[in-house]
């Protein structure tokens, strides 16, 4: 504060001094203000310094250390994910491969099915005794292959 009223002391015209005046007060409140909230210089003493120095540094370290634990984390996490797109990727052609697969087998069945509706609808009732007496046939043969496995 001497040094600033000096510095007004000096001031040769009565416009500067005011000015100057404005200045130095304004100065003093944004010191105060951030000296209050902790925005202004932090001193330590002298004793401390080396003390807090070794804080800082272990507390720097102890960061350092877990972000590489959280690098590796991350990087494994990444690993899983890349190997989860890839079972994704080969589910889907499956599916696809299934889906077409099915459409083929309804498409025959539907034909199949057409068939047969041709087949009685042209008064086919001596087919109708052979194709009931041929599921029967397969049928029994089922049986006894199933029953001679045991």
């Amino acid at each position: 504060i001497n040094a600033e009223y000096m510095g007004l002391a000096q001031c040769q015209n009565p416009t500067d001094n005011a000015s100057m005046r404005g200045r130095s007060a304004e100065s003093n409140r944004m010191n105060a203000r951030s000296n209050l909230f902790g925005g202004g210089p932090q001193q330590r003493p002298k004793s401390q310094t080396g003390r807090v120095d070794d804080q800082e540094d272990t507390m720097l370290k102890e960061n350092e250390d877990e972000l590489a634990l959280l690098q590796d984390k991350v990087g494994s996490i990444k690993q899983v994910a890349i190997e989860m797109q890839d079972e994704v990727r080969i589910h889907n052609k499956l599916l696809d491969s299934m889906e077409s697969q099915f459409d083929m087998a309804a498409h025959s069945l539907k034909a199949t099915m057409g068939r047969l509706t041709n087949m009685m609808a042209h008064g086919g009732s001596k087919h109708m005794c052979l194709l009931v007496l041929f599921v029967f046939g397969v049928l029994v043969m089922l049986y006894w292959l199933m029953k001679s496995k045991k």
